[in-house]
């Protein structure tokens, strides 16, 4: 009896974190973006998953190890939040923006069902710690490329003032 609870014991343990590096990527897995062991994991993200996409990981540990360049780094929005300004910001992301991320930001729009990797739920990222201004003007400025996304680089499409005020409008997400 006492054999058999032991040998329980370890069973649980051992799935619980073969589980826990599965969605951590541990076992070959993409990570905690999409799990591993044949599920979504347990922050799936994607249309109305809420949680991040595996490129959006990708993209924030790119980042916190120091891949934000010191044009990026330390930025904050010079722009205030206004409704002239959350104005512009919407009517450019509704332009460039939307057809991949959706009206409200959730990954959903009608472009972004067929990319792979799926468009980001900037809705979720946005409010996230890591997302500062810096972090999003580097992101909106230089796209996915380098993450194997769709996602394109805004720095020459966009004056640096539009991208400003399209951050102002997603933090309303």
């Amino acid at each position: 009896m006492r054999h058999s609870k032991w040998v329980l014991s370890l069973a649980l343990v051992t799935l619980a974190a073969g589980t826990a590096w599965a969605q951590m990527g541990m076992m070959g897995g993409p990570g905690m973006g999409g799990g591993g062991m044949g599920g979504p994991g347990m922050m799936a993200g994607g249309p109305g998953g809420g949680g991040p996409s595996s490129v959006s990981m990708a993209r924030h540990r790119f980042a916190m190890r120091g891949g934000l360049g010191p044009e990026y780094a330390n930025q904050t929005n010079p722009l205030p939040a206004t409704p002239k300004v959350l104005e512009e910001g919407k009517a450019v992301y509704t332009r460039t923006c939307a057809v991949c991320h959706g009206a409200a930001g959730q990954g959903d729009g009608p472009a972004g069902k067929g990319l792979n990797p799926p468009a980001a739920n900037i809705a979720f990222f946005v409010h996230r710690p890591f997302a500062s201004d810096g972090y999003l003007d580097w992101t909106l400025s230089e796209g996915g490329k380098q993450f194997g996304s769709a996602m394109p680089a805004y720095k020459g499409t966009l004056e640096q003032e539009q991208i400003w005020a399209v951050i102002r409008y997603l933090r309303t997400l």
